[in-house]
């Protein structure tokens, strides 16, 4: 009797543990989600769709001011924030200015600005419309057959998709004041989450030398 008393005692002992353990884990998983930042979609920038998962990027082509053949993926560790529009679309022209600011204030190494037209009648017209209009910081490309748009399923303009990778973020539908406070931010907390993604994977495959290998390189 006394040896089965020891023994229960000895398994609630046990279970015990494992429950205990098992809610540390389960509470460390649940402040860890509670802990994901979340976009900053307010003000100007609350009609933006985050995909949830993101959505896989297509493989398309487009050109620049040269004809030559660009890709998205040619725009590696950038955050991208791809627009389509075209010089005859009101909305488009009047949402132009902000883009070229915004690639100004926060364009370079990090993040570019991929103002894509629709216009057929070549680079030529883009460069006068940038031109008449003051716009300085962004780089001519075309999507002349709509391929791109039709990859993306955007048909109406304008319309604002961010990407990074080969992961399409989430989009905008509609003109929006790219150059105001809560599109930087916007902008700025999808540079600093993937710049701190990326600093976590090279940091998870960094090891220490095991005496072997530290055996081997003397």
């Amino acid at each position: 009797m006394k040896k089965l008393i020891k023994t229960l005692s000895l398994s609630s002992l046990f279970l015990s543990i494992i429950m205990s353990v098992s809610f540390a884990i389960s509470d460390e998983k649940s402040t860890a989600l509670k802990e994901e930042p979340t976009p900053p979609l307010k003000g100007e920038m609350i009609g933006f769709e985050v995909y949830t998962p993101a959505l896989d990027l297509p493989s398309v082509v487009f050109e620049n001011a040269e004809g030559e053949a660009i890709k998205l993926e040619d725009f590696k560790n950038k955050v991208i924030l791809l627009n389509f529009w075209a010089t005859w679309c009101p909305p488009c022209i009047d949402e132009m200015p902000s883009l070229d600011q915004l690639q100004e204030k926060v364009g370079g190494d990090n993040f570019a600005v991929i103002a894509l037209s629709f216009d057929r009648l070549g680079a030529q017209r883009i460069k006068k419309f940038f031109d008449r209009h003051d716009l300085n910081n962004l780089e001519v490309y075309l999507d002349k057959q709509n391929h791109v748009a039709k990859a993306f399923d955007a048909y109406a303009l304008p319309t604002t998709f961010i990407i990074y990778e080969n992961k399409i973020i989430g989009k905008y539908n509609g003109p929006a004041d790219w150059a105001s406070d809560d599109a930087i931010n916007l902008v700025n907390f999808y540079i600093d989450k993937f710049k701190k993604d990326d600093t976590s994977l090279v940091e998870t495959d960094i090891k220490e030398p095991t005496t072997q290998e530290e055996n081997l390189s003397q």
